[in-house]
């Protein structure tokens, strides 16, 4: 009978202390589902203000390359990480949109965009920008076929 019991009472003990232990190694759960979460500041409604390429001012319809009947273009960034880019005419009515989720690195200003939903249907693209943040001002650069693009945003 002292080999089930002495088992029983070894288990009582191993189990919390192995739970004890896993919990001290990493990251809470809370901060886990925080990993690669905007920042607070960076979750509005952001509006396209201005571009340059290679320092020039350059047309953010030619850059965004626009539906021909948008005046405008947002990006929706939410808590979760999922964002909403979307073009509208100057009634506001919506041209085209995209969508999917970001991933914001801590380490470094970057953004990694996943798209996954655009006008064409379901999508698997991914493409990485460099941000930066301050106050109801968001800039975006991003190199792409050999130019520099900065793309102004404000809330």
């Amino acid at each position: 009978m002292a080999g089930p019991e002495l088992r029983r009472l070894l288990s009582l003990l191993l189990v919390p202390m192995s739970m004890a232990a896993c919990g001290e190694e990493g990251p809470t759960d809370g901060e886990e589902e925080e990993l690669g979460h905007p920042p607070a500041a960076m979750v509005a409604s952001w509006t396209y203000q201005s571009v340059t390429e290679d320092g020039s001012p350059a047309s953010l319809a030619d850059a965004l390359d626009w539906d021909p009947a948008a005046t405008a273009a947002r990006v929706h960034v939410q808590a979760n990480g999922a964002y909403v880019y979307e073009e509208v005419n100057s009634a506001g009515g919506q041209l085209s949109a995209e969508s999917g989720w970001i991933f914001v690195d801590e380490e470094g200003p970057t953004i990694e965009f996943h798209v996954q939903l655009t006008d064409a249907g379901v999508v698997d693209q991914q493409f990485t920008v460099v941000y930066g943040l301050s106050a109801s001002t968001m800039t975006l650069t991003q190199s792409l076929s050999g130019s520099t693009y900065v793309y102004t945003l404000t809330k």
